[in-house]
């Protein structure tokens, strides 16, 4: 868009342009610090969320009415990335005001017939090509957080087993030396205990 304002020498206001680009480039930086993974998940990160795509349509309105016919496409490329960031109700709101500004500018600025239909069919492809990768990777995420959750609860399982299976060895040999006797007899008592400590051992090296 600098670009494009700076050898559009036709632009009318192109400082101004020029100042408001650099401005929402800044924005979107600013934006990207922003925890929006768990804002998102609050009000406050909704609020902001449609303050930005409030603020899209706004520049890109004011791109086109000042810099002509020329930034007529940001417009509608606007579209796609407003329905892949928004969702449920406020998505349809958006979209709504997206397509109404399209539809004014397109009054407004002299666009042909041609180009605004090709612009058009353009704009439902990559809306629905953006939708449906949006919902592939969400459900994508989704089975991947199931997945390990389900890995986790097993690990944790077998944790547990094993501790188990280590104690009642463990409780077995010492409940078989608590009956140990005297003498010479009790050679084979300690024998099998230590039998049985050393698979405690080996199970506990195996896990």
């Amino acid at each position: 868009m600098l670009a494009g304002l700076a050898f559009d020498v036709g632009a009318r206001h192109r400082w101004l342009l020029l100042a408001l680009t650099v401005a929402a480039a800044a924005g979107n930086t600013v934006a990207m610090v922003i925890p929006w993974r768990e804002w998102l998940a609050t009000r406050r990160g909704r609020v902001v969320l449609d303050l930005w795509c409030g603020g899209l349509i706004a520049f890109v309105a004011v791109l086109v009415a000042g810099g002509g016919s020329n930034f007529a496409l940001l417009l509608f490329l606007s579209v796609p990335f407003i329905a892949v960031v928004q969702v449920g109700w406020r998505r349809g709101v958006w979209l709504a005001v997206a397509a109404g500004t399209c539809s004014v500018v397109a009054v407004l600025v002299p666009l042909s017939a041609g180009a605004t239909a090709m612009r058009l069919a353009l704009v439902a492809a990559a809306v629905t090509v953006a939708l449906v990768l949006v919902r592939t990777i969400r459900r994508e995420g989704a089975a991947h957080k199931h997945a390990a959750a389900r890995a986790e609860l097993e690990r944790t399982l077998a944790q547990e087993a094993n501790h188990r299976i280590k104690n009642d060895l463990q409780t077995a040999a010492d409940l078989l030396l608590l009956g140990r006797p005297d003498g010479t007899h009790g050679i084979a008592f300690d024998e099998t205990a230590a039998r049985i400590r050393s698979i405690a051992t080996v199970h506990r090296l195996l896990t």
